[in-house]
């Protein structure tokens, strides 16, 4: 959110303030969304492994990226790739 706010000469609380009143959610949500939303896209294709996809949704450690997954599909990355593979 810092680099976004700095790209449009906003301060973060600011961006994050307008952007919530147009979308009605946060700058840092939307992002996890959007990540979360591509790993699911990822994982499904079958080409990379989930640790694979951890990084290229922008995920630095495995752990975090596997407990923002299940918080979000309520499942985990395992049966998620188990369910469409």
């Amino acid at each position: 959110m810092e680099s976004i706010a700095n790209r449009f000469h906003f301060h973060p609380v600011y961006l994050n303030r307008i952007f919530r009143k147009a979308k009605s959610i946060s700058i840092s949500q939307f992002i996890i969304n959007e990540r979360m939303k591509m790993a699911a896209i990822l994982l499904k294709e079958g080409k990379y492994t989930a640790n694979e996809v951890s990084e290229m949704v922008g995920y630095a450690h495995y752990t975090n990226f596997y407990n923002m997954f299940r918080k979000t599909y309520k499942i985990s990355v395992l049966q998620y790739m188990e369910k469409y593979l």
